[in-house]
């Protein structure tokens, strides 16, 4: 599932919990557009997201999606 607010996508997932769904946060992507790049946010167990290192940035969103397909470092699916 996602959501969209002005430049930022953000993905989660959702399971049942008793009598309510809850959502839980994976990635969230941010397209900067002064500069023309899509940027990559993973949520840490402290409940910020921070910048994801090692690919922090792209020139599109393909990229970001592929490396959180991948994700070589399980970040954002554990």
């Amino acid at each position: 599932m996602h959501r969209v607010s002005g430049p930022t996508i953000e993905v989660y997932g959702a399971r049942p919990a008793y009598d309510e769904i809850v959502e839980i946060p994976v990635v969230k992507f941010r397209y900067v557009r002064t500069r023309q790049v899509g940027q990559l946010f993973w949520l840490r167990a402290s409940g910020k997201w921070q910048g994801y290192g090692p690919m922090l940035e792209a020139l599109g969103l393909p990229e970001l999606v592929e490396e959180v397909r991948r994700d070589p470092f399980c970040c954002f699916w554990g």
